[in-house]
């Protein structure tokens, strides 16, 4: 006949006076506590500090450590389907504090320098036109944030299906903008172009703004692809 397992009817205490360590429904109440493996059925509710040299599973919460990821020593970390992943291809180098990208660099906006070092910002933006009204603002900046200007317009008539490439320079001084038509292309070489563009001053809003503008040839729908170089002041 077997033997029942060693137990007590109301748990289990240490010390003089006791101090209860395992109550009658098998709760542990301890200071510290030494286990080889634990295994967790239920929630784990810890009020203090919980230390690992090694952690697997999920966390909800602040989480104060490091974790170990594979990949090329530099490499950016990245967010992939919900897992920290290194980008083999963008590495950062913390003793020249640069960042080496080796395929594509997509960007809206791209600068040259920072605060008073910065010396250009590159940005495209596009642009539509459905009438032949003078002088339709395409773009617009500040007068007191910009010394010169570069523009490349690419425009196309959807209609007539023709297309206009045009490059324009700028220089700034205040409320003085002069401008210069670099060239302009044509295709099919035939056509009459889509649109002629200037830059001018427009007084307000403090400084006053530099705009670039088109008077389009035809009241169709026009669409413009800009590439616009700020040099700053």
């Amino acid at each position: 006949m077997a033997a029942d397992a060693f137990n007590s009817a109301g748990g289990y205490t240490v010390n003089i006076p006791p101090i209860q360590v395992i109550d009658s429904n098998g709760n542990i109440t301890s200071n510290r506590a030494t286990f080889g493996n634990v295994a967790i059925s239920g929630n784990l509710a810890v009020s203090g500090d919980l230390a690992a040299t090694n952690f697997f599973g999920n966390v909800q919460g602040n989480i104060n450590a490091n974790i170990s990821i594979s990949g090329t020593d530099g490499a950016f970390v990245y967010n992939n389907e919900g897992l920290a992943t290194t980008a083999e291809g963008v590495i950062y180098d913390n003793v020249s504090k640069s960042v080496t990208v080796e395929e594509n660099l997509t960007a809206n906006t791209f600068s040259l320098g920072m605060g008073v070092n910065q010396f250009y910002q590159i940005s495209s933006f596009v642009a539509t036109t459905n009438s032949d009204a003078a002088d339709q603002v395409l773009h617009r900046v500040s007068a007191g944030s910009v010394i010169s200007m570069d523009y490349t317009v690419i425009a196309t008539d959807v209609v007539a299906n023709t297309r206009q490439t045009s490059k324009l320079i700028a220089s700034v001084l205040g409320s003085d903008v002069g401008y210069l038509e670099i060239g302009t292309i044509d295709a099919p070489v035939t056509s009459p172009g889509v649109g002629d563009f200037k830059v001018n001053f427009v007084p307000g809003g403090g400084t006053g703004n530099v705009t670039l503008t088109v008077t389009p040839t035809t009241a169709h729908l026009t669409n413009y692809k800009i590439l616009i170089t700020s040099y700053k002041a």
